[in-house]
């Protein structure tokens, strides 16, 4: 292990400013304000809702080690955030790049990124089959987008007032536009991997519901960004606990499983 690469990520784990801890009730609403279950992280074909990001999770990774990477996905997160609402004319491209470059500071290795831009047209299930189409091609073969495209196909028959939708709808609202992400973890030749695209859009009008893409206009930009990652285990593992550390609550409130159906 590097043992400065190692400082370098400490101290920036220790530092990094996030923001202030808002209410549960002002994350969920008043009525959906009760206490909800515990991520069990070691069930298989996990799905989870971190925020604004719905992430799945293959074979051959333990419970604790997808609860520390759903932890630095929050940490990326709340470190964007802050970081865009703190930057006078900050941008959502500046919000990713300020994501993954966190993931970058705590053990996870860029291999590769690309950004893209769509026009497609208000009607929901014309934005719906591109995000399904973009989510194909960046999270790779179907093993690895099956999880995903359950959520996705099973949104339709889903409670629009459940825990982890109301909390991944209200997340991804960020200025004028929705930002969310999604991603696939697997293990490829025994190394930890994501594989990631994050999805901004923005239509003329109001966006009334992010994932089931009810549009009041007739247009609407669907931008979208997608990296690869691997893992380096000596940092990632070393800054997990200070990263729990300094989430406490912020990770039973913001990571939360996802029923499949």
């Amino acid at each position: 292990m590097d043992q400065e690469n190692l400082s370098i990520s400490t101290e920036f784990v220790r530092d990094a400013a996030l923001p202030e801890m808002a209410p549960k009730r002002a994350v969920f609403g008043a009525e959906d304000a009760e206490e909800t279950p515990p991520t069990d992280f070691s069930a298989p074909d996990l799905a989870v809702t971190v925020g604004s990001q719905i992430a799945s999770f293959g074979e051959g990774l333990d419970a604790p080690i997808k609860e520390n990477i759903s932890n630095g996905f929050l940490f990326a997160q709340q470190v964007a955030d802050k970081k865009v609402q703190d930057t006078n004319g900050a941008t959502s491209e500046d919000w990713y790049n300020s994501y993954v470059d966190t993931l970058s500071r705590i053990g996870w290795n860029r291999e590769n990124q690309s950004h893209s831009l769509k026009i497609v047209s208000g009607l929901s299930s014309d934005v719906h089959i591109v995000i399904k189409l973009i989510v194909t091609a960046a999270l790779g073969p179907a093993s690895a987008t099956a999880t995903v495209l359950t959520v996705l196909e099973g949104l339709q028959n889903m409670n629009e007032a459940s825990p982890w939708l109301t909390l991944f709808s209200k997340s991804s609202q960020r200025a004028t536009a929705n930002q969310f992400q999604m991603s696939h973890t697997y293990v490829e030749a025994g190394v930890p991997r994501i594989s990631l695209v994050a999805f901004e859009l923005t239509a003329e009008r109001q966006i009334t519901q992010v994932l089931f893409f009810k549009l009041s206009s007739d247009s609407a930009q669907l931008s979208h960004f997608e990296t690869k990652m691997a893992v380096d285990d000596g940092i990632f593992s070393a800054v997990a606990p200070i990263i729990a550390d300094r989430l406490q609550e912020r990770s039973k409130e913001f990571i939360l499983s996802i029923p499949l159906l």
